[in-house]
């Protein structure tokens, strides 16, 4: 067996530490749009249960026909619209925003300062629906810290679900 002299092995390991950043990074985040991953809220929900929140499940529709019909560059740009769009909405509080599910669905939750700021949620609420109403499904609600995030994110993910079904009711498919 060779030996490796000292320098060599240093920057072996030098190496071995860079990818193991790499890939606990990786682990956490979605590496194509630079958000957190489903793995990263399993982590950290007992966290975030004591904040005040709003949590919202957003679905995008129709990606498989816009990657289908335009390609997957344009899937792509929609998902990239909609993730600039949630950051811009919440840029002046601590939010996180992750994939969830098969990729075209996300949750947004973003810490309020108090119980008393549910008004001006409201608004960043009607402003992510005005700007995703033609691509996107919207569940949100509000999670007191009485509550657990488990249980915020399950109501959160119903209301999804019927605003998903009152789309597809008055569907009218748009592809931008």
């Amino acid at each position: 067996m060779k030996q490796l002299k000292y320098t060599e092995l240093l920057l072996k390991i030098e190496r071995l530490e860079e990818e193991n950043k790499k890939l606990a990074y990786m682990a956490y985040h979605d590496i194509k749009y630079k958000i957190y991953n489903r793995n990263w809220l399993d982590n950290y929900k007992k966290m975030l249960d004591k904040y005040v929140c709003m949590v919202s499940f957003i679905d995008l529709n129709h990606l498989k026909k816009v990657n289908d019909t335009k390609g997957h560059n344009a899937g792509d740009l929609l998902i990239k619209k909609v993730i600039d769009i949630i950051k811009t909405t919440a840029k002046d509080f601590p939010s996180c925003l992750a994939r969830w599910g098969k990729g075209d669905e996300f949750i947004f939750i973003t810490i309020m300062p108090s119980e008393t700021a549910v008004d001006h949620f409201t608004l960043h609420h009607k402003i992510l629906k005005e700007n995703l109403s033609e691509i996107a499904c919207i569940g949100t609600c509000i999670k007191t810290k009485e509550q657990s995030l488990y249980k915020a994110m399950r109501l959160a993910d119903k209301l999804l679900y019927e605003a998903k079904a009152k789309y597809k009711k008055n569907r009218k498919i748009k592809i931008a």
